[in-house]
């Protein structure tokens, strides 16, 4: 998996790909945020958990992502995050991130 962290505040554009070779039916995007940090909005995947250990997961029309397939998504938070976090994971696979 591959996390873009390109962003233009206050709103941040993600881009998940399926880098492996298995057909992923279904995904959760998960990621922490500092505390006093909260998502206030998701677009293009459904927000389970806003604050803490941010959690989304896919929403009907993208739900699969074929070998090489890509899916964006985005959120705008409140509160002041001290940088890029430090991990993010799509089905407890440990993502790389792409600048």
């Amino acid at each position: 998996m591959q996390h873009d962290t390109a962003a233009a505040p206050p709103a941040t554009k993600n881009v998940v790909e399926n880098a492996g070779t298995v057909t992923i039916t279904g995904w959760t995007f998960l990621f922490p945020m500092d505390d006093g940090v909260e998502v206030t909005e998701f677009w293009n995947a459904v927000l389970i958990s806003p604050s803490g250990i941010v959690s989304a997961r896919d929403q009907e029309h993208n739900s699969t992502l074929e070998p090489g397939q890509r899916v964006g998504f985005g959120f705008a938070a409140r509160g002041t995050q001290s940088g890029v976090p430090a991990s993010f994971t799509v089905n407890t696979v440990v993502c790389s991130t792409v600048d």
